[in-house]
């Protein structure tokens, strides 16, 4: 049957492409996410906070979903969703080949249904109470769009990939009816009187004192939902506007029910109510006589297409005016004092709930300081201090974070020894600049490594051999206007306003061997049950562990504290650079071997445990190499001892601004 229904095609169509081209340029494939936002909104008034990587778009998007449902329909099932849109291209290849089943039994479909609201229940208890996205452990799109990525399990989104596209040949939008979160999602805000109703009562029931989990407004939200769902699809809540039928003008061809994607019967109905429907028009497209498949109050079959562009443009437009807080927290007995003042700055390290309540973290250790505001979309950090007890200098010091970094292995004709040399930076912040500073010196094969301490402007001592490379020319690298770098296989652009304002001022030299023991970072947590064990008993097992270096690596050092931890008679984990990256255990003897350490650090799996008591399995990414020594305290201290003396010359650095030329 040749399809009518143009308008709804071309956007379908548009869609996909702006989802290809995010897969190919390797940009945000869930930019535009609505159901994502809803989730973040959801995860806001659960937790105060929204969702990684869901911003005012998404959230202004699903605004604009939810004022579709109740005006017109599931707009964005049947116009938008990627999804949707493969699923019923693929259908209709099942029907033109005859695989497509009929009509699935009423008993069937009715217990198939409860599947997908058993899916949305994890999907907002989860994301609600961790302000991370749950579907997209097992979502089909991001799954497939991001090639199984980091946040994908991949054992629940293939399964869930390969239903997507097996059932929907053999059952007309077998993944949307019967599995889809966001379906079952919708249906909540088109039953929007037992969905408020019943939140009314949770909120009431909760400010009366009677203190009720979230999980379980959402077990009634989901169940409740379900046997709506089944019980009437006559609902006279539903959608303000329907599709209406002429029953004297109808002819009884029975077009509208062949073309509907979700096999509604609609030449039976006078007016749709079915919760099915998704307002895609097809029927009122397809139907031979004029006017007998109206939209109610408006005959007008390009209405729902319409609506969901006006709705997608107004979410995106709103959302570029308004930014909403992703933190905002006051502490300490001045946090409402109506004069703290308010120093404001860009933080682009600051990109999503995690790293703000981490910046947040920092800062609230410092005397004088009792408030936050971040905003992850501008990067813009405000923060409330009283300037009796700390000024802005002292704030710039509390957000931020030294920095060093090797930038490159010694290869080819190693230098004895590299000279040091400080340069003042005027615009270094944060993190994400210490990386965009990393980049830039990256590019002299004669630069080593780099650290940054705090200073007004920021004290840089950089490491770098000057027999081929001098001062001047690591200035010119650090001040480029425009940095160029691979990442992910493609060229990359970046604009940086690096200055150099102190130096650059030769302070000394080093030996290589020393410098790299003083520029590894290092990670040291002792255990509370270290301090009580008698010193004499304290033993430290030293492993080579290569990767160490590795920030991806490094990252899950606290996941192998955790896994250690479990082993009774270990009392710390410490990593240090002597010849190699090493990793220091620290144990008492008199309670557990070297045999059982070892075997525990090379386990293939690692289990931690989290402060929620919540306990997850992880590969273990960490391995042993070389030969492992056992080691006392005092022959540490010894090896630190060492390192420092020999890079003494930078205590004046370290502790006093070198004036500017």
């Amino acid at each position: 049957m040749k399809l009518k229904n143009k308008t709804r095609l071309v956007l379908q169509i548009i869609i996909l492409a702006l989802a290809g081209m995010a897969v190919i340029r390797a940009t945000d494939v869930e930019a535009f996410c609505p159901l994502g936002g809803l989730l973040s909104i959801g995860s806001r008034f659960v937790r105060g906070a929204s969702s990684c990587q869901m911003g005012e778009t998404q959230m202004f998007l699903g605004v604009a979903l939810v004022l579709g449902i109740f005006v017109i329909g599931k707009l964005f099932c049947s116009h938008l969703c990627p999804i949707g849109t493969v699923t019923e291209w693929l259908g209709r290849w099942g029907r033109k080949f005859k695989i497509q089943m009929q009509k699935m039994p009423r008993f069937l479909d009715r217990g198939l249904r409860m599947l997908k609201y058993a899916l949305l229940l994890p999907v907002l208890y989860y994301t609600a109470t961790s302000s991370e996205l749950f579907c997209k452990t097992f979502d089909p799109y991001y799954a497939a769009a991001t090639g199984f990525g980091l946040d994908v399990v991949f054992w629940w989104a293939l399964p869930a990939l390969v239903i997507v596209i097996a059932g929907s040949f053999f059952i007309r939008q077998f993944w949307c009816k019967y599995l889809c979160p966001l379906g079952a999602l919708s249906n909540l805000f088109l039953f929007a009187i037992f969905t408020a109703g019943t939140l009314i009562i949770y909120v009431a029931v909760n400010l009366a004192g009677i203190e009720f989990s979230v999980f379980w407004l959402f077990l009634l939200w989901v169940a409740g939902g379900f046997l709506i769902e089944i019980s009437e699809k006559k609902l006279p809540f539903l959608s303000l506007i329907k599709i209406k039928r002429d029953n004297i003008t109808c002819i009884d061809c029975k077009l509208c029910d062949k073309v509907c994607p979700y096999d509604i019967e609609v030449s039976q109905a006078d007016v749709l109510h079915h919760v099915d429907c998704t307002m895609c028009t097809d029927c009122v497209a397809v139907c031979p006589v004029n006017n007998c498949l109206t939209i109610r109050q408006f005959n007008w079959k390009r209405l729902p297409a319409f609506a969901t562009v006006l709705l997608v443009f107004a979410g995106i437009g709103i959302s570029s005016r308004y930014e909403l807080q992703t933190i905002s927290e006051r502490w300490g007995d001045s946090a409402s004092d109506v004069h703290l003042a308010r120093y404001e700055s860009i933080i682009k390290s600051v990109k999503c709930f995690g790293t703000a309540t981490a910046l947040k973290k920092k800062i609230d250790r410092q005397k004088g300081i009792y408030g936050i505001d971040a905003y992850a979309t501008s990067h813009k950090v405000v923060v409330y201090y009283n300037p009796s007890e700390v000024d802005e200098t002292g704030i710039k010091k509390a957000i931020f974070s030294p920095y060093k970094s090797k930038i490159r292995d010694f290869r080819g004709e190693i230098p004895p020894t590299l000279k040091v040399a400080y340069f003042g930076i005027l615009n270094l912040n944060d993190s994400i600049d210490n990386i965009n500073l990393f980049r830039a010196l990256a590019q002299s094969d004669y630069v080593y490594g780099f650290q940054s301490d705090f200073g007004e402007p920021v004290r840089v001592l950089i490491y770098y051999d000057n027999r081929h490379i001098t001062p001047k020319e690591i200035a010119g690298l650090i001040e480029i206007p425009i940095l160029k770098y691979m990442s992910q296989g493609k060229e990359t652009e970046t604009e940086l306003n690096f200055k150099v304002f102190g130096g650059p001022e030769i302070i000394g030299e080093v030996e290589r061997p020393i410098f790299l023991q003083h520029i590894f970072v290092t990670f040291n947590s002792k255990f509370k049950e270290f301090r009580t064990v008698a010193r004499e008993n304290v033993r430290i097992y030293e492993a080579g562990m290569p990767g160490l270096e590795q920030p991806a690596i490094r990252r899950y050092l606290p996941y192998l504290v955790s896994h250690i931890s479990r082993l009774e008679g270990v009392l710390g984990l410490e990593t240090y650079y002597t010849d190699r990256p090493v990793a220091w255990i620290y144990y008492d003897d008199s309670r557990v071997d070297t045999a059982a350490i070892k075997q525990t650090v090379t386990a293939p799996k690692m289990t931690v445990n989290f402060s929620n008591g919540e306990t997850r399995e992880y590969d273990n990414p960490f391995r042993m190499e070389g030969v492992q020594y056992i080691k006392t305290t005092a022959d540490l201290s010894t090896i630190k001892t060492n390192v420092a003396a020999k890079m003494a010359f930078l205590d004046t650095y370290q502790e006093s601004d070198i004036s500017a030329d």
